[in-house]
């Protein structure tokens, strides 16, 4: 596993180059403790974005993304126990402190409404505490998405947070899309072949990996 290692070195490195995140420590200690077990895990990284996209309401000049993400490995396969991907965006202004969150959740337990075995959702405890005002907050829609470790994460963030120029700039570095590209092979790829099966109606599963029906339970 240690591609994982190289690729987390490699995006942190380009993180605090190009002045999104000041203190990579949450990565290098992640790194340092997944040698010993195999859990790469991830907590409360804060990156910066100084250009703010546009229409956010209220009106705040930064933005801080809280990140945190944990992805477990046994023998070079995912362990999906304990599972977590969640971003926490915040924002000041004159007013206050403003809040918002996304989570990626891991899934497959049996509930009253249907769930993706991956799914995003607005929301979540991290926000219980905000004042929702003239707001619905609900669980619902839950977004199928493929799985994001660390890199997928942070190209997650990077492609929805800052300006596309910008981002493709960043996409340009021939070892940050090599990253990319080895955590779509091993987390995305199976999750594509599993569900284009089902559609192209092969019968041939893929190997530890979940069905067409647990990652879209309405595919026909």
């Amino acid at each position: 596993m240690s591609n994982i290692q190289t690729d987390m070195n490699i995006v942190a490195n380009l993180l605090r180059k190009q002045r999104i995140c000041n203190d990579i420590s949450p990565i290098s200690n992640a790194i340092a403790k997944s040698k010993k077990d195999g859990v790469y895990n991830v907590e409360k990284l804060q990156l910066t974005v100084n250009i703010v996209p546009r229409e956010t309401r209220p009106n705040v000049k930064v933005l801080s993304i809280i990140f945190d993400n944990m992805v477990r490995y046994q023998n070079d396969v995912v362990n999906w126990d304990n599972y977590c991907f969640r971003i926490v965006i915040k924002g000041n202004n004159e007013i206050g402190t403003f809040k918002s969150a996304w989570h990626l959740d891991y899934d497959i337990k049996e509930h009253e409404y249907i769930h993706p075995c991956f799914h995003f959702t607005f929301g979540g405890e991290k926000i219980d505490d905000v004042n929702s005002g003239g707001l619905l907050l609900m669980t619902t829609p839950r977004i199928v998405h493929p799985p994001l470790d660390f890199v997928l994460g942070i190209d997650f963030v990077l492609s929805n947070f800052i300006k596309k120029r910008e981002y493709t700039n960043i996409k340009s570095n021939p070892q940050y899309l090599a990253a990319v590209k080895h955590s779509q092979d091993r987390l995305w790829k199976p999750f594509v072949c599993s569900v284009c099966n089902t559609i192209n109606r092969s019968n041939h599963p893929i190997d530890n990996f979940f069905s067409a029906q647990q990652l879209i339970p309405t595919i026909v």
